[in-house]
């Protein structure tokens, strides 16, 4: 494992020694999902200096003691236009817990943002998993694709989520999003979320960012 953590100090070194000295913005992200109790725990720190995402930060579980993943890595953005910005980055992923059995994942990332009109736009983010030894499966995962029509401290639309691990079925996950937009106080977002077997689940999402040079 150790040469793979070296790997992204190499990695977050290279990224972020162009723009070491530009304004940074860095954000912090919470994530919960509900059914019945919690289904998932999600905390990320990423920092955004020019055009590299470095470093960038995860942890998740989903709910129980005996699984959860830590990420590591960086990004940039590739091109960037007042209609569209794709952004590119991969992550190295190791899972813990008895559950885990020591699987270990690099993630490449794809991040996209577009504005249809000064009131609609949204963004989409698809990642797979591809393992780093024999206790992982491949796996891919659409973790958001969403439209959204915007007022001025709030907004509103449909979305779509997919998953899908080793031969089995790709999982559809369509979801209603709303978000209230508070400024210096972050984003606050809302999902509900169709899970398959019509089971519902509600998701709560926080953002917030602090700039500094």
């Amino acid at each position: 494992m150790n040469r793979y953590f070296r790997w992204l100090v190499v990695l977050w070194v290279c990224s972020s020694g162009g723009a070491l000295w530009s304004q940074t913005d860095t954000f912090v992200i919470a994530r919960m999902g509900l059914r019945n109790a919690a289904t998932y725990h999600l905390v990320e720190l990423f920092q955004v200096r020019g055009r590299w995402f470095a470093p960038d930060l995860l942890y998740v579980d989903y709910g129980k003691n005996n699984y959860r993943e830590l990420f590591a890595g960086a990004g940039r953005t590739m091109f960037q236009s007042k209609k569209f910005s794709l952004a590119n980055g991969c992550y190295f992923d190791a899972a813990m817990g008895p559950a885990a059995h020591g699987a270990m994942y690099l993630l490449p990332w794809t991040y996209m943002t577009y504005q249809l009109t000064n009131k609609i736009g949204g963004e989409t983010y698809y990642l797979p998993y591809l393992p780093l030894n024999n206790a992982g499966t491949v796996q891919h995962l659409l973790e958001r694709a969403k439209l959204e029509y915007s007022w001025v401290h709030f907004k509103l639309g449909p979305g779509y989520s997919g998953y899908q691990a080793g031969g089995n079925p790709w999982q559809s996950r369509p979801f209603l999003t709303g978000t209230l937009r508070g400024g210096k106080l972050g984003d606050f977002e809302v999902w509900l979320q169709r899970l398959p077997e019509n089971k519902l689940q509600l998701q709560l999402r926080y953002v917030v960012s602090h700039k500094s040079r």
